[in-house]
């Protein structure tokens, strides 16, 4: 028990959870005092721009850092590790989404109420879930690239010409919308995929369905055979 408590201490000072957590914990406080702000932003709508609330953008944020939590500073030692770190990693990854979302919760709640508390959590769950998708893509210091790549079409598409919001633009759509919430099931289960989707994995598949192409020829094939041989 003490045992995998000091490995817990090791992982998690290798990933500077506290100050990244306690990082996305204050960009979601900040909601209680610049969630109320209205942004009037170009959209293409009949009127040319939309007023966007502050506080449908914050989720994006929270959930990018806490994401972001992922990166290590052993992280070219961690790639070596063993099934006991891959079983940290996938915890991380999972309390950190959560975390994203409750925290989210938990502001909203405190500003707005449950309806806009419901909306708050679900947006960092898509985003977080993007953010795992962009961070075993890119890196895990850049998780922010896909949630701010969505900002745009959300911002400038997401409303209709009347100015309504369209069914796929989920930061502005109520808790209890049913589309947005497959949208978050769809998300979950599109990172999980890219989450187990390892380098490692891809060469063992790839082993797996073109052995041939893999197997070693010519000089090479003959140092295999001869260190056999020597075995």
């Amino acid at each position: 028990m003490l045992e995998r408590r000091a490995d817990w201490l090791r992982y998690a000072r290798a990933h500077r959870l506290v100050g990244t957590l306690t990082g996305a914990a204050l960009i979601a406080a900040s909601d209680l005092v610049v969630g109320a702000w209205n942004l009037s932003m170009p959209a293409a709508t009949g009127t040319g721009f939309t007023v966007v609330p502050f506080r449908q953008e914050l989720p994006a944020a929270v959930a990018a850092l806490a994401v972001a939590s992922m990166y290590s500073t052993m992280e070219n030692l961690e790639r070596m590790g063993g099934m006991r770190l891959r079983c940290f990693e996938r915890a991380h990854v999972v309390t950190a989404i959560l975390a994203a979302a409750a925290l989210m919760w938990t502001a909203e709640a405190a500003t707005a109420g449950p309806g806009p508390a419901g909306a708050g959590a679900r947006s960092a769950l898509i985003w977080g879930c993007a953010a795992v998708v962009s961070g075993r893509s890119f890196g895990w210091r850049l998780s922010w690239v896909l949630p701010v790549s969505t900002l745009f079409p959300l911002i400038y598409y997401g409303h209709g010409h009347d100015g309504a919001a369209r069914w796929w633009n989920w930061p502005d759509q109520p808790a209890n919308a049913p589309v947005p919430w497959l949208l978050a099931a769809a998300s979950t289960l599109i990172a999980a995929a890219a989450f187990r989707a390892t380098p490692w994995r891809g060469h063992a598949l790839r082993r797996v369905h073109w052995p041939s192409r893999l197997a070693p020829t010519g000089a090479g094939r003959n140092e295999v055979e001869a260190s056999n041989d020597n075995g």
